[in-house]
C-alpha cells in the first residue's frame, strides 16, 4: 500500500493569504481523502507556547486538543475579519465573537 502524500501546512491566524490557503487545504482533504496527510502548524507567537499549552491544555488533550482548539478558532477569527470585517483587534470583539461560538468562559479570562 502506497504511504500518503505529507504536507505540512504552517499558518497563521491574521494572514489572509493563510486564510485563502486553508481552503485550497480543506479542498486537498476533501478531494484526496487518505492519499494526503495535511499537518497543520500553527506559527508560534507566544514566547513558551509549549509551556503554557501544557499548564492549560493537560486535562483537555494536551497539544493535539490545543491544536483543534485552535483551528477552530482560527477559522472563526478569520472568517470575522474577512468575510464579517469585524475588528479583530478590539479584545471586546473578539471575546462577543467567542460568546457567541460557545467557548468556555475560563478560557477567555485568561485574556483579560
Amino acid at each position: 500500500m502506497n504511504q500518503p502524500l505529507q504536507v505540512d501546512y504552517y499558518t497563521d491566524v491574521l494572514c489572509v493569504w493563510a486564510w485563502i490557503a486553508q481552503r485550497r487545504i480543506d479542498e486537498i482533504a476533501e478531494s484526496w481523502g487518505r492519499q494526503v496527510s495535511i499537518q497543520i502548524h500553527y506559527v508560534n507567537v507566544f514566547g513558551d507556547a509549549l509551556g503554557h499549552i501544557g499548564k492549560k491544555w493537560s486535562d483537555k488533550g494536551d497539544c493535539a486538543g490545543f491544536a483543534e482548539h485552535a483551528a477552530k478558532l482560527a477559522a472563526l477569527l478569520r472568517r470575522s475579519f474577512f468575510v464579517d470585517a469585524l475588528d479583530i483587534s478590539n479584545l471586546p470583539v473578539i471575546l462577543e465573537i467567542a460568546d457567541g461560538a460557545g467557548f468556555d468562559r475560563a478560557d477567555k479570562e485568561v485574556c483579560r
